[in-house]
């Protein structure tokens, strides 16, 4: 969630039961009040192809949420070889939805990213590649236009340690 004066930024994952497997993005907007909680609005993302996982919210200084997720790939429920961003204002509305493929293995996203005090969305996923099972941590920071700016991998693998997961991202605001 984002707070951001009286109001509260939110994103969930939506299904049509617990045990669907083709999973939608939302993001809705609740106002809190002295005796009640009203919702203006949850707007819903879906995709033919791609499932939405291990949603996350951040919000930039001109009042724009970024979602993130993991993609899965509906044909089969297992496949998570991408990530996602959306990018709305305030009343709800899509700026810009961008999937982004990553090669060499499959991904599970942080449910935390963060916009740094450049204004760029910074956001983590662990990566275990395809070949061998080798588990990196990724690091992503994407302009306010969509487009990446850097992409780090990062392999812990001295002393016995096998990989790690990431759960969560911080930056340098």
């Amino acid at each position: 969630i984002v707070v951001n004066g009286s109001d509260v930024y939110f994103s969930m994952e939506i299904a049509s039961n617990v045990s669907a497997t083709a999973v939608d993005v939302g993001f809705g907007k609740a106002t809190i009040g002295t005796s009640a909680i009203t919702i203006p609005y949850i707007k819903q993302i879906s995709n033919t192809v791609y499932s939405f996982l291990n949603t996350s919210i951040a919000m930039d200084e001109f009042d724009e949420a970024y979602i993130t997720a993991t993609t899965r790939l509906k044909s089969d429920n297992t496949t998570t070889t991408g990530f996602w961003v959306g990018k709305f204002n305030t009343t709800g509305d899509v700026i810009y939805n961008k999937r982004y493929a990553v090669a060499g293995g499959s991904i599970t996203a942080a449910s935390k990213c963060v916009i740094d005090i450049f204004g760029d969305l910074n956001l983590t996923f662990g990566k275990t590649a395809t070949g061998d099972g080798n588990k990196t941590t990724e690091i992503v920071k994407i302009g306010y236009d969509g487009v990446i700016k850097n992409h780090t991998s990062n392999d812990f693998n001295l002393n016995n340690i096998e990989g790690i997961t990431p759960f969560a991202i911080a930056s340098d605001n």
